[in-house]
């Protein structure tokens, strides 16, 4: 987490920032769906306008679910 925050803070408002997790990076969003502190975290850089993105692949491998597992809101595509 400590990368995005620091890309969060010099970013502006003209920036299309997006978080591509896969493997172990899901751990942060598995993280966030189970630790107020982390949830904190996570909101508030969507607060700032980063959106998260996760990888099918790893969530189809891993049994991991997207609706349960993580915290997150938007679905990803079938491949991504």
């Amino acid at each position: 987490m400590g990368t995005v925050l620091t890309v969060a803070n010099f970013s502006d408002a003209n920036m299309d920032l997006r978080v591509v997790m896969h493997g172990n990076g899901l751990t942060l969003l598995m993280r966030a769906n189970e630790d107020p502190n982390f949830e904190s975290g996570v909101a508030n850089l969507k607060s700032q306008g980063i959106g998260f993105k996760v990888c099918a692949n790893t969530l189809k491998g891993r049994k991991i679910s997207y609706e349960d597992d993580l915290y997150a809101d938007t679905p990803p595509p079938a491949s991504f």
